[in-house]
């Protein structure tokens, strides 16, 4: 039975996957191609952190035997450098302890274990293709949360802005309003009756 799930749209979920071998690389492409997935395949860590400079994916998997670097210190550096990309181990040598320190400080997402069986990797790829779309969600809600933030501050300090410009405008014409307008002939403000007995000249 397939894994594809219906939230899930393969013809955007790109995965690069990074091991050593050819014949290792060939296997998982032709799993996980008939599922709709597009799939990159390098054969070293380089070339691969070379690649995450230029383009973008939703799931990397990679095996950890590898010379020079091992898959999970190269995971360690996707994680630094490209933090939404979900990350999964391929691994035969490393201890449970080892995958399990690897998960709990998010360097990587699962593991599959050397043999795999192709319905349990294609779960497990559903999941971590789950995983990104969250992870891409979330990012894009907070820095819209961010945006929306700076444009509500900006808009205080303006309207801040104007309102002491209006009251240092209005304080300028108090203060420079004639004599005539602010009080009478007797120093009483305008509209006080005239004192009776007095006689205006």
């Amino acid at each position: 039975m397939s894994v594809k799930s219906a939230l899930i749209d393969p013809s955007w979920v790109r995965i690069l996957i990074v091991d050593d071998e050819a014949m290792v690389l060939n296997v998982l492409k032709e799993q996980l191609q008939p599922e709709g997935y597009h799939i990159t395949t390098l054969d070293s860590p380089s070339k691969a952190l070379e690649l995450l400079q230029k383009e973008n994916f939703a799931v990397i998997l990679a095996d950890n035997e590898m010379p020079g670097m091992t898959g999970l210190e190269l995971l360690s550096k996707v994680k630094e450098n490209h933090p939404t990309i979900t990350r999964l181990l391929l691994s035969s040598g490393l201890t449970m302890t080892a995958l399990s320190d690897a998960i709990k400080s998010d360097s990587i997402y699962r593991f599959i274990t050397k043999p795999w069986l192709r319905e349990e990797l294609l779960v497990t790829l559903r999941n971590a293709i789950v995983h990104n779309r969250l992870l891409s969600e979330n990012k894009a809600l907070h820095e819209r949360n961010i945006h929306l933030n700076l444009k509500i501050a900006k808009m205080a300090e303006e309207e801040q802005a104007a309102e002491a410009q209006a009251n240092a405008q209005g304080l300028g014409t108090s203060e420079f309003r004639p004599m005539s307008d602010q009080q009478g002939a007797f120093g009483e403000a305008p509209g006080t009756p005239t004192p009776q007995g007095v006689e205006m000249a």
